[in-house]
């Protein structure tokens, strides 16, 4: 007998790993998780999203920002027994476990891995518990399946970066800058055009920041009405150098030099070294873009409603 247990599906996005210092420079998935029901425990997802990201984790894969590629878990009761047995009763759940890597763009599945587990516990819910629990993520299989989706999304980069490019430019120009830039940020180290989309992606950051300069300055003002001049700084200091509010910003940050004590002097000079550093500057600029793409997936959600056959 076969119940289809994934029916409806969420976006899930594990937001801390994407905003790790090497996340932008790899292949990222996106985590799809079907939503609680009466057989699928809240215990029972989080061991299943735990799982798929120790499953990314052991293959060199970030489960991150990216909407386009994702990842996600079928599971399929074959079969269900009940064994009467002292105290309890046993419920015995023969499963086929599925995971599918797709890119959702073209609606086009890059690799799939299956397998048949048996989990048992004194109810449905804790026999599936227990079958999740079995899962190997060292499967070989399992390491095939992930580096076949892998070899085909770099292969999807490398045949669309251009075109990758020149939409986020067009979106750039439109004003959408945070789009833009989670569109470049997505293309992985591995591909020969990551440098020119990272270029790209500083290009569109500038037009960016000074488009927000002058809401950063405001802010900055707020907190040195408060007195917090060390977090007016670091507002202060990730203004863009080539912003429109560069000359502002740095009149004030010149005001604030003057009251600080030995201690604050002290990491007022460290913040000032690193932002008169070109290498640090473009570290800066590339955690901010990363932030600017996690706020952006945060805002825009994406739910995928569709059963999986």
């Amino acid at each position: 007998m076969k119940k289809i247990i994934i029916l409806f599906l969420f976006l899930f996005v594990n937001f801390l790993n994407a905003q790790k210092t090497d996340a932008a420079n790899k292949i990222n998935l996106s985590i799809v998780l079907p939503d609680e029901d009466e057989m699928l425990s809240y215990n029972a997802l989080a061991k299943l999203n735990s799982k798929t990201i120790q499953l990314l984790t052991y293959n060199e894969i970030v489960s991150g920002v990216n909407n386009s590629f994702v990842i996600y878990p079928s599971l399929v009761i074959m079969d269900r027994n009940i064994v009467e047995s002292g105290l309890y009763n046993v419920n015995t759940i023969k499963l086929e476990f599925n995971y599918y890597i797709k890119n959702m763009e073209s609606n086009t599945t890059f690799s799939s891995y299956t397998k048949e587990i048996i989990g048992t516990g004194k109810s449905e819910r804790e026999a599936i518990n227990n079958a999740i629990n079995k899962l190997d993520i060292k499967d070989e299989k399992l390491s095939r399946f992930i580096s076949s989706g892998k070899e085909k999304i770099i292969d999807y980069y490398k045949n669309s970066c251009n075109q990758i490019i020149a939409k986020a430019e067009n979106l750039s120009m439109q004003g959408n800058y945070e789009e833009a830039l989670s569109l470049l940020i997505s293309v992985p180290s591995e591909v020969s055009c990551f440098s020119k989309a990272k270029q790209k992606a500083l290009a569109i950051y500038k037009q960016y920041s000074s488009k927000k300069c002058q809401e950063q300055l405001l802010e900055a003002r707020g907190y040195l009405a408060q007195n917090e001049k060390q977090i007016a700084a670091n507002i202060l200091s990730t203004i863009n150098t080539e912003s429109t509010c560069r000359n502002e910003a740095l009149q004030i940050l010149k005001q604030l030099e003057a009251n600080l004590n030995a201690q604050e002097k002290k990491e007022w000079d460290f913040m000032l070294k690193q932002h008169n550093d070109d290498v640090a500057k473009e570290k800066a600029a590339i955690r901010a873009i990363r932030d600017i793409c996690v706020a952006y997936y945060k805002k825009n959600p994406v739910t995928y409603n569709y059963i999986i056959r």
